[in-house]
């Protein structure tokens, strides 16, 4: 059990150095959040401080809360397996080539590039699938692993074909209380967007999922603090399947020399930080400025949230410099109290 009063501490501590305007931690266990802060303002004029009761924009953590949750039910509800090609199970046209599987696209393993090449002239739901089948139908089999929105966006649309419900009816049917945009409370603010011209707060960050109505597989989702943190927790179960926890890329060509099980990163990749906590470990990052770190092996997740990107884009080196301190602190934490 962690000395909850000295880990109380050190987050604290690790929140007044934050260099978002805005940010939330808090470190869980299987029974709930062990330890919590929050620091900064929720609104752009920097006179409302940040509450339990805002909303935060999850960007690609929406990938490892929703989409992949979904998608692993979806091989309970439907005759559906994690290597059967798509395209035995969803029809599409032009058609996606057979060897496009739900593992590759979950797994970053399909061949995707990282993004939609321009997001902000995207369309709508429809251009964007038609953009990524016809990307897809230009893919050789057998590429590098690279990080890619476009298969978790593909996987999106087929548990809408193949399950008959939308990723937003799902998560609006699970009891964590992770939703997609507009939130029904009060929002932290994301970005000050050029191409919107105006403050984005409440609404889905990235560009491609706001073209797609907010509700996408990639990215989309909103959660307070406690809600993330309760959607997170179903990945310490003890029970949980061990498929889902494997590592499916031992040989990554990616710089950074990350490897993925189904969404996750795992071991101790570098740009998530953690150069010390256990290397059975997985973690996801979000754009906006988001981290969400599983240690089954000491039973403790840790989540942090933030608008590292208001009120524009600039140097994540600062942000993702602090997340590394913040994992390995609380590591620290967790493990002298064992």
């Amino acid at each position: 059990m962690a000395d909850e009063r000295a880990l109380s501490t050190t987050v604290a501590d690790l929140i007044d150095q934050s260099p978002a305007a805005a940010t939330a931690i808090a470190v869980f266990d299987s029974q709930g959040i062990v330890a919590s802060s929050l620091a900064g303002f929720a609104d752009p004029q920097g006179s409302i401080p940040v509450t339990s009761a805002h909303w935060w924009d999850l960007a690609s953590l929406t990938k490892v809360l929703v989409t992949l949750p979904e998608a692993i039910s979806l091989l309970d509800r439907a005759d559906v397996s994690l290597d059967d090609p798509l395209a035995t199970v969803w029809a599409t046209e032009p058609p996606i080539p057979e060897w496009i599987t739900l593992r590759r696209c979950l797994s970053h393993s399909a061949g995707f590039p990282p993004e939609i090449t321009n997001k902000e002239a995207a369309g709508d739901r429809r251009t964007v699938l038609a953009d990524i089948l016809r990307t897809a139908r230009s893919l050789p089999e057998g590429v590098a692993t690279v990080y890619s929105d476009l298969g978790y966006i593909l996987v999106g649309e087929m548990i809408r074909h193949v399950g008959g419900s939308s990723l937003e009816e799902l998560l609006a049917a699970q009891l964590h209380g992770l939703r997609f945009g507009p939130v029904p409370g009060p929002a932290v603010v994301t970005e000050r967007s050029a191409w919107r011209q105006r403050d984005v707060c409440g609404e889905v960050h990235d560009e491609t999922a706001c073209q797609m109505g907010g509700v996408a597989g990639h990215a989309g989702a909103f959660g307070t603090l406690a809600a993330v943190v309760d959607a997170a927790r179903t990945w310490l179960d003890p029970d949980l399947d061990q498929r889902f926890l494997q590592c499916l890329t031992p040989t990554s060509h990616l710089d950074d020399g990350s490897i993925f099980g189904l969404g996750w990163w795992m071991g101790f990749p570098s740009w998530l930080g953690a150069n010390s906590p256990s290397q059975t470990a997985f973690g996801a990052s979000g754009f906006v400025g988001n981290r969400l770190w599983i240690d089954r092996e000491n039973h403790y997740g840790l989540v942090v949230l933030s608008n590292r990107i208001w009120p524009v884009r600039g140097d994540r080196g600062p942000f993702s410099h602090w997340c590394t301190r913040v994992i390995e602190a609380v590591h620290l934490e967790m493990q002298s109290s064992r």
